[in-house]
């Protein structure tokens, strides 16, 4: 994730403020899946001088939360079929009890994915 955040940091400069808060946490998550969630931020949602893209992730209640400022790409929204998310729940079924929260609310979407403990 780290080289694909530099490389679309480069692409977009100042537009996209990507924050990563994880140094304490110290389990896993499905493999892709932190990565998969900043795509789908990129891909859906306006990046510009006016509007910059705003990505927080960051633990909370042993969750990977990835937080997003939401102004959706008119023209994507239409076109969105939602498969990384839902490809993302489903890979969380079968490695987890603990569902994947997806929260739509005052201008963020928010993902919460499970940590995955190291045994």
């Amino acid at each position: 994730m780290d080289s694909y955040v530099f490389l679309q940091q480069i692409r977009f400069g100042d537009k996209l403020k990507i924050s990563i808060e994880l140094s304490d946490v110290k389990s896993m998550v499905a493999p892709m899946a932190l990565q998969m969630l900043v795509e789908n931020a990129i891909k859906h949602n306006e990046i510009s001088e006016d509007h910059p893209l705003a990505i927080r992730i960051y633990s909370r209640d042993k969750k990977i939360v990835i937080e997003n400022s939401l102004r959706r790409k008119p023209v994507l929204a239409e076109d969105s079929q939602g498969l990384g998310l839902e490809n993302i729940k489903k890979r969380y079924e079968f490695l987890s009890e603990h569902k994947v929260e997806v929260i739509e609310a005052e201008g963020k979407f928010v993902v919460a994915i499970p940590m995955i403990e190291v045994v």
